[in-house]
């Protein structure tokens, strides 16, 4: 009789050990369930624009960015280096207090720019210096078609308090494109078009656009749990079309952390 209750004993441990498990495994089951309900996945969307130059000196200013296409025969007047990236929530959930900062080695593009520059007759130089933390850029000379003026330090950290998910709000989110990074592209296709270089033994000449180093952009945010999400970006500009008065380009995008 005592082996039988010891044996029933035994079969209710096995079982109660058996419910045990179970429940835990469905509590983490619905812990993922639930936490991937709550995530949100901040995507940035590759960016294509147009820039359009002023002539000066037979050469092109870049100077105003659009992602709107004003046709070949458009003439600015006006200077617009602001242009805005698109953030999506592909994500379940909402992102919440969003911190955005970029980064970019403008050391290494100006020593890239200054190496082109060089090439130029003098009084159609631009050179870029770094003052204080500040970008300065100094034409050498009013026949050159850049204009004196400073940007301020990098380092600026953008917030914004949330983006909800496509599912829910389709509008995308407006971030700035950091002004300095803009700055360098004009300034390569200016030197694009002022340096052509020649192809030996066959009259024509050939324009190559400076390889830039790349823009970072680094998110932070939290999804309604508080549970805190990083990812960094890595934004190539690529070049589709130019004439002396419009560019088109575009700003490739990778996601690298």
């Amino acid at each position: 009789m005592a082996s039988i209750i010891n044996f029933f004993t035994i079969i209710g441990s096995i079982a109660t050990a058996v419910s045990a498990a179970i429940a835990c495994i469905t509590l983490q089951s619905l812990k993922k369930q639930r936490e991937s309900t709550y995530k949100p996945d901040i995507v940035l969307e590759p960016l294509n624009f147009y820039i359009y130059s002023i002539i000066k000196s037979d050469l092109p200013y870049p100077c105003e960015w659009s992602k709107e296409d004003k046709g070949f025969d458009y003439n600015t007047t006006s200077f617009n280096n602001f242009i805005q990236a698109e953030l999506h929530n592909l994500g379940l959930g909402a992102a919440r207090y969003i911190s955005a900062r970029y980064d970019f080695d403008m050391i290494e593009s100006m020593r890239l720019t200054k190496a082109e520059m060089m090439k130029l007759k003098e009084d159609l130089r631009v050179m870029t210096v770094i003052d204080q933390k500040r970008l300065e850029v100094i034409p050498a000379s009013e026949s050159s078609p850049f204009q004196k003026m400073f940007y301020a330090p990098l380092g600026h950290v953008y917030k914004l308090n949330h983006i909800l998910p496509d599912s829910v709000a389709k509008d995308s989110i407006q971030l700035p494109v950091i002004s300095q990074y803009l700055f360098f592209i004009s300034l390569s296709v200016y030197l694009m078009w002022a340096t052509p270089q020649p192809i030996k033994n066959t009259g024509v000449s050939k324009m190559k656009l400076i390889d830039l180093p790349p823009l970072f952009l680094v998110l932070t945010y939290f999804d309604i749990a508080n549970k805190e999400y990083n990812k960094k970006f890595e934004l190539r500009f690529s070049l589709l079309t130019s004439s002396k008065i419009k560019t088109q380009g575009v700003l490739n995008v990778k996601e690298i952390g």
